[in-house]
């Protein structure tokens, strides 16, 4: 079956993709989607089979994304998806399709894992952002079982440092990915809770880790083009704290002698000031977090 590049030869990384697709001797199907863009359907299935939404596909530094607004986030799924193939040079490359798998060729050879059935190599990014999440998360998790008062334990400092990790895997690398580490950290922070804290800590720690951290990837990802930097880390942040607090200290404590209530507020209002001291590292590595373009 041959492979399909949607390729624009004056790319250099969609041409490294191709040289390399024709070095592996694949029998190739190379659309040249400035000229030929594909259709509604066929972006949809391009978008399913990447996990992105319109805007992760999107290359927003192309003069139509700024001329349309299309970073107004009241802008539909299906006006985005018009936007792109009305004007394809908004849509990423190269993409690489093969049996309804498929692969955004930013460097050339991840496009190699859909073609061989494996993966070749992670995002270093992904796997640190992976690593990171989890240590906070069972950290925390042990933590918040030591009050230092009837309002706060030792957790409230350290979490609130997953809602950076998760911001800057956004900026770095967009929401679908941001969405993985999310996902990825749930499930081993969970594990290592079970054992570090107790089984209905792990539970309350995890539903509310992976709804307050999706949250936050949803709320940052609606933000990320707005002019002050600082917003989008601070309201994702601050608005998904209040529900990881509201669900955290409920599940755990409800119907204890563990004075959860006050806990909880105190907690909140420690995460609020992390989340605005969080705002320094952000901006300090933001360098180190450009957003990965072709």
């Amino acid at each position: 079956m041959a492979i399909t590049i949607y390729h624009n030869p004056r790319c250099s990384k969609s041409r490294a993709t191709l040289a390399l697709l024709e070095g592996e001797g694949f029998e190739l199907d190379i659309v040249e989607y400035l000229k030929t863009p594909p259709s509604k359907a066929e972006l949809n299935r391009i978008l399913d089979g990447l996990g992105m939404e319109p805007r992760d596909l999107m290359r927003k530094t192309e003069e139509p994304y700024k001329a349309l607004d299309l970073d107004d986030v009241g802008k539909s799924r299906d006006e985005l998806i018009a936007a792109m193939l009305e004007h394809p040079i908004l849509i990423e490359r190269p993409i690489v399709a093969k049996s309804g798998k498929y692969a955004l060729g930013r460097r050339p050879e991840s496009v190699l894992e859909i073609l061989y059935g494996f993966v070749i190599q992670i995002s270093r990014g992904v796997m640190l952002g992976v690593v990171a999440m989890t240590v906070i998360v069972a950290a925390s998790n042990v933590l918040v079982q030591f009050p230092i008062n009837d309002w706060l334990t030792w957790g409230a400092f350290t979490y609130p440092i997953a809602f950076l990790v998760t911001d800057l895997t956004n900026r770095a690398v967009g929401a679908a990915r941001a969405r993985q580490v999310v996902c990825a950290g749930f499930a081993l922070a969970v594990v290592l809770s079970i054992v570090l804290a107790t089984p209905r800590i792990a539970v309350a720690s995890g539903l509310a880790f992976l709804v307050a951290q999706l949250l936050d990837v949803y709320i940052f990802d609606r933000m990320r083009q707005m002019a002050r930097w600082w917003a989008p880390p601070l309201v994702s942040s601050s608005f998904a704290s209040a529900v990881d607090t509201a669900l955290f200290f409920s599940i755990a404590f409800v119907g204890t002698s563990v004075p959860w209530v006050t806990l909880g507020l105190g907690d909140y209002a420690v995460k609020l000031v992390l989340a605005l001291a969080m705002l320094i590292p952000f901006r300090a590595l933001m360098h180190f977090a450009r957003p990965q373009r072709v």
